[in-house]
């Protein structure tokens, strides 16, 4: 089942680009909803002719949600912040903003996918894990059928972790470890979850429904720090260190344009992310999520001790 009209809000992104790219690639018509339409220009050579269309908007902006939604058929909102700055605040983007364009979606009639986190929680006292909470809250109210995706931390080409580790293992001498790595995850390959919006969209059995998304392996922060250093080959050890001493780096690194590390980030770096036993999530969407040890190889290579870059390409 092909859409004819969708809308992708931060189709430019790490998750947003690869949903543009299956639906372009199943022949619909996808505005690229962001808020520097020049930064999506780059996804039109994934469709035919006038078929991507890069638009304005900005979600904690109402008019410009939809008039970017229009008659979209389908509506998938992967906006994500990660770094909070001046008016962009966690509850203006993932609150206000998720309210924004479930209540568009609603007004348009359109299906849509709502791209949260796993673990948002509204009691949580980190308040990126709050706001993503909330903001959940606030997309089923304003859409009861709308599709929440909570994905673990997510991996693949230009992604914030093994992407970031790789450039810490190539040029520095040992890998900081903040708190010795106890806390697990289960990364998702972006793929896999581009994947499932598209089957939760396509089968309306799935609307109204909360999928939890996590790959084939749990592993804990230090596990995934050694598998990222073997794959590089090189030797480097992994040493730990206070978190307080990585708070006392993210309060440096916040004035940086993309901060190498936050507060937030360690917060997630103490607390487990994993997918519950009795959870629906890729096995119910029909998906087998592929592993680590398939997908690190297609861009780890960039970062390996007399590797080459080969570009970054999707399995």
């Amino acid at each position: 089942m092909a859409f004819e009209r969708a809308t992708v809000f931060g189709g430019s992104g790490f998750v947003g680009r690869q949903i543009v790219r299956r639906m372009a690639a199943e022949g619909t018509v996808v505005r690229v909803a962001v808020r520097d339409p020049e930064s999506a220009l780059s996804l039109k050579p994934m469709g035919a002719v006038g078929q991507i269309v890069p638009c304005f908007a900005d979600v904690t902006d109402a008019a410009s949600v939809a008039t970017a939604i229009g008659e979209a058929d389908v509506v998938v909102n992967a906006v994500s912040l990660y770094v909070p700055r001046g008016k962009r605040t966690y509850d203006r983007v993932h609150v206000n903003g998720a309210r924004n364009v479930a209540e568009a979606a609603t007004v348009a009639g359109a299906r849509l996918v709502h791209l949260s986190g796993l673990g948002a929680d509204t009691k949580s006292s980190n308040a990126y894990v709050r706001a993503r909470g909330a903001g959940d809250d606030a997309v089923r109210a304003a859409n009861p059928k709308a599709i929440l995706l909570r994905p673990s931390a997510v991996f693949g080409p230009g992604d914030h972790l093994f992407t970031a580790l790789g450039n810490l293992i190539r040029f520095s001498l040992l890998v900081p470890q903040f708190g010795g790595g106890r806390a697990y995850i289960q990364p998702v390959y972006v793929g896999d979850v581009a994947e499932a919006a598209m089957a939760a969209l396509k089968d309306a059995t799935h609307h109204g429904k909360t999928f939890d998304l996590g790959g084939p392996r749990v592993l804990n922060y230090r596990e995934m720090f050694r598998l990222a250093v073997d794959m590089t080959g090189f030797n480097r050890p992994i040493v730990t260190m206070p978190f307080w001493v990585g708070h006392l780096v993210a309060f440096f690194a916040r004035f940086m344009p993309t901060p190498p590390i936050t507060s937030d980030m360690l917060y997630l770096m103490k607390h487990d992310n994993v997918v519950p036993t009795d959870a629906p999530g890729l096995a119910e969407l029909g998906i087998a999520p592929k592993t680590l040890e398939a997908i690190l190889p297609t861009y780890m290579d960039a970062y390996s001790r007399g590797g080459r870059w080969k570009g970054a390409r999707l399995a």
